[in-house]
């Protein structure tokens, strides 16, 4: 373990529904050309393609299939909608996700050095709340920007660890 690196940062997160659409490809051409009707999403009431059209010159947002709990178990398991699944019209769900804190780059800005798995940062008081709250207002402005209406209240976070060893 002296030379494993575990790794973790932390994610703004935003749910938002896009709508599945499904390309039309005449039968002459899926014929010739092997193309085969593909699935995509739109924010709905628009045909703006998600994310391709919706994210255009903003940097820092990706997104995941949101991840449903299913209940009724003592242990929850996750499921995810398969798009492949989905039907023209249909809601798909998905979370947009920015990274605002990552252990590695900032160890590396503060000139700590990566002794193992066991790595830490520390924050001066109110410096860690100061940070979320302006990249919660960012990432705010860049939904705003992508013409979504956010609610700031609704952004949530997710701190996530790595460690390869195990």
């Amino acid at each position: 373990m002296g030379n494993t690196y575990g790794d973790a940062w932390m994610d703004l997160l935003y749910d938002i529904n896009t709508e599945v659409r499904i390309t039309n490809p005449s039968e002459e051409i899926m014929k010739v050309h092997k193309i085969k009707p593909t699935r995509y999403l739109v924010l709905p009431g628009t045909d703006k393609k998600f994310p391709e059209e919706v994210f255009v010159g903003v940097n820092g947002i990706s997104y995941d299939p949101k991840t449903l709990i299913k209940h009724g178990s003592p242990y929850p398991k996750y499921e995810s909608v398969n798009l492949e699944d989905c039907e023209a019209g249909q809601i798909y769900p998905v979370t947009l996700v920015s990274r605002i804190i990552h252990i590695d780059p900032e160890l590396e800005r503060e000139g700590i050095p990566r002794v193992d798995s066991f790595n830490r940062l520390t924050f001066q008081p109110g410096e860690l709340e100061r940070r979320l709250s302006s990249a919660k207002k960012e990432f705010v402005a860049k939904l705003e920007i992508s013409g979504l209406t956010p609610e700031e209240g609704k952004v949530y976070y997710r701190l996530v660890g790595f460690n390869p060893s195990f």
